[in-house]
């Protein structure tokens, strides 16, 4: 949504061609997110939840994990070395393509802004409707928009002092490329999916995943209780959270729901 009103102010104030179809584009957009936010199982969620609808709280921890977030990604080796490859693109792509030579059509402030306010805006919602983060499936969707908001200041600043200039030796390069490679492979994601499947982790997971699954839809018409391990393994690349000792908790819920069994008859126990 924020991309996007982002877009359109530029095609409308610079009368771009095909500005019809982004304001298209835009007010689809709008729907979709007001029937997203208004959908009957958003107030479900939200009422499972104590600390739900605090807004201090909500914005507050919102700023403190976009500067963390922040943080953590631009001193990413990766990114680090990317951001140095990238300077002598863009400079050849400023002299050939229009949208790059203007810059995006952004004043450098308002780019610099965007780039932060993704994270936020990523946030703040799950803090608002649960009071905690949970799950860092919204900081991916983040990360994918901040790297593309990266690059694009990159442009506009590296455009604005255009007088900045460098050159990267050949030898440099393939020492950078290692070291990109490296850190691609050895950081973040990379190095816990490594972890995960050269440990082991990963496939006992998996194991002990399908052997509940088999266990639960073996017994769903049964009316005993029925006792479930904690899950040992917990990968870093798979594991979220496990369903706990509290039958109203919502990973209970869902347990019962698909199974169809009343998550009051499901209990963990530590063997």
């Amino acid at each position: 949504l924020l991309i996007l009103a982002t877009i359109t102010s530029v095609f409308y104030k610079q009368k771009l061609k095909a500005k019809r179809i982004v304001l298209s584009q835009f007010v689809l957009v709008i729907i979709f997110t007001t029937i997203m936010l208004f959908s009957p199982g958003n107030e479900y969620r939200e009422s499972v939840y104590e600390n739900a609808h605090n807004f201090s709280h909500s914005f507050l921890s919102s700023l403190l994990q976009t500067v963390r977030f922040s943080a953590i990604w631009i001193a990413s080796l990766p990114l680090i070395i990317a951001t140095l490859f990238y300077y002598p693109l863009n400079k050849k792509l400023s002299e050939k393509v229009e949208i790059f030579s203007n810059s995006f059509y952004l004043n450098r402030f308002v780019s610099l802004l965007i780039l932060f306010t993704l994270i936020f805006i990523c946030v703040f919602p799950a803090y608002w409707a649960t009071g905690i983060l949970g799950q860092h499936r919204t900081l991916n969707i983040a990360y994918f928009f901040f790297i593309i908001m990266w690059f694009i200041n990159l442009t506009v600043w590296l455009n604005h002092y255009n007088k900045i200039s460098f050159v990267i030796q050949k030898r440099t390069k393939t020492f950078l490329g290692i070291f990109l490679l490296i850190g691609l492979i050895f950081t973040g994601n990379g190095y816990n999916s490594l972890v995960d499947i050269f440990s082991g982790s990963a496939k006992k997971y998996n194991t002990e995943i399908q052997a509940r699954f088999k266990k639960l839809k073996s017994l769903s018409a049964s009316k005993n209780m029925i006792s479930l391990s904690p899950i040992e393994a917990r990968p870093k690349t798979l594991f979220v959270s496990d369903i706990t000792q509290d039958p109203k908790d919502w990973h209970n819920r869902a347990y019962s729901l698909y199974f169809r069994i009343d998550s009051s008859k499901i209990i963990v126990k530590d063997d």
